[in-house]
């Protein structure tokens, strides 16, 4: 059996995580999407890659960090063609109760979304310290 005094640097541990999580307000809560406005403005095609440009409303009283936006592609018909997510569909940063103009370069391969003619847009992650 092992001594008891041991164990002190694990509880240690465990106290000091409880007091950061319950503490920290928010720590680690993702944005609400509904505290954005997202607004695609055009798309060009290049190369290898997709540019879109857009503009990110924040009524968020917090500066975001890695704003994640997930982007859907419908054609005339209104029929899903696809979407993108994920570390290239990320604006580095928006500021609080601000619009951030952004371009987001998307390669090819990630997306298939040729005959689109609309799109929709949302905040789906980000950090916030």
């Amino acid at each position: 059996m092992k001594p008891i005094y041991k164990y002190i640097p694990f509880a240690f541990m465990a106290v000091v995580l409880v007091v950061i999580l319950t503490t920290t307000n928010n720590f680690m809560v993702g944005p609400n999407p509904e505290d954005f406005s997202i607004e695609i403005t055009k798309i060009e095609e290049r190369e290898s890659l997709y540019a879109i440009f857009g503009i990110a409303e924040s009524r968020s009283s917090k500066d975001w960090k890695k704003l994640g936006l997930e982007i859907e592609f419908y054609n005339q018909d209104g029929e899903f063609l696809d979407e993108t997510t994920g570390i290239e569909a990320q604006i580095p940063f928006v500021a609080s109760n601000s619009k951030e103009n952004f371009k987001l370069n998307i390669p090819k391969v990630v997306v298939d979304i040729e005959g689109y003619s609309k799109t929709e847009a949302k905040v789906a992650s980000g950090y916030s310290f």
